[in-house]
C-alpha cells in the first residue's frame, strides 16, 4: 500500500481546516496510519511564525514568503518526510500552493522566484495531490465573521479574489497535481467528494 501526501488548499474561510480534520478521521476509521499537520504551525518554528503574522500587519510580501518557507523547510525535514518514510499518510492544511497563491498572485511577487524559493524549502518533496476547496470570496464573511482576522485575512476582498483566481490558475496549469472541489457545498458533501478523490492515492 502506497503512502500519500495530501495538501488541502483554499482561501481563508473555505473550510479546508475542517475538511483536513475530517479526512484524518476517515483515514483513522479505515485503519490507515496518517498524520494531520498544517502550515504554518506544524512545528514550533511555524507556531512562532503564525503568531508573528497574526500580530504584524506591516510585514512585506517578500518577508512573508521567507518566513513561510523557513517554516516549510523545517516542516518537511522534521515532520512530513519522516512520516512518509515510516509509512504514514500525510494530510497537510496548506503547503506550497498557499505561498504561490497568496504571496504570488495575491501580493504580486514573481512566481518564478517564489517557485525557486519553495523548491529549496521542499527539497523535492511535493504533495501527491493538492485539493483546492473553491469558494467565492463574497460568501466568506458569513463563515468567518468580521473580527479577529490576521494580517493576511484583513487584506480585503480584492486581495482574496486575486488569491482565489491564482489558485484556480495553479489548478488549471497542473491538472494532474490538483483537484478542485466546490467548497460551497455542505460539509458532508465536500467531505465525501474529498474521500472519493483520495481513494486512488491510498489504495492504488
Amino acid at each position: 500500500m502506497m503512502t500519500s501526501f495530501i495538501a488541502l488548499e483554499g482561501i481563508d474561510g473555505s473550510g479546508k481546516t475542517t475538511q483536513a480534520a475530517l479526512l484524518y478521521e476517515f483515514f483513522s476509521s479505515n485503519g490507515l496510519n496518517s498524520i494531520l499537520t498544517q502550515e504554518p504551525g506544524g512545528t514550533p518554528l511555524g507556531l512562532s511564525i503564525a503568531q508573528f503574522i497574526k500580530s504584524n500587519r506591516g510585514t512585506t510580501a517578500f518577508a512573508e514568503s521567507l518566513l513561510f518557507n523557513a517554516d516549510r523547510a523545517e516542516h518537511v525535514e522534521q515532520i512530513i518526510r519522516p512520516a512518509l518514510v515510516n509509512g504514514s499518510h500525510v494530510i497537510c492544511d496548506r503547503f506550497v500552493g498557499s505561498t504561490l497563491a497568496y504571496q504570488g498572485y495575491g501580493r504580486g511577487l514573481p512566481l518564478e522566484k517564489l517557485i525557486d524559493l519553495c523548491d529549496e524549502a521542499c527539497q523535492g518533496l511535493y504533495p501527491t495531490i493538492n485539493i483546492l476547496l473553491d469558494v467565492p470570496v463574497h460568501t466568506l464573511d458569513s463563515r468567518r465573521g468580521i473580527g479577529n482576522r490576521d494580517a493576511i485575512e484583513a487584506s480585503g476582498a480584492p486581495f482574496l479574489d486575486r488569491v482565489r483566481k491564482g489558485y484556480l490558475e495553479l489548478a488549471r496549469k497542473s491538472p494532474r497535481q490538483w483537484a478542485i472541489v466546490d467548497g460551497s457545498q455542505s460539509i458532508r458533501e465536500v467531505s465525501m467528494e474529498i474521500q472519493s478523490l483520495v481513494r486512488p492515492y491510498i489504495y492504488g
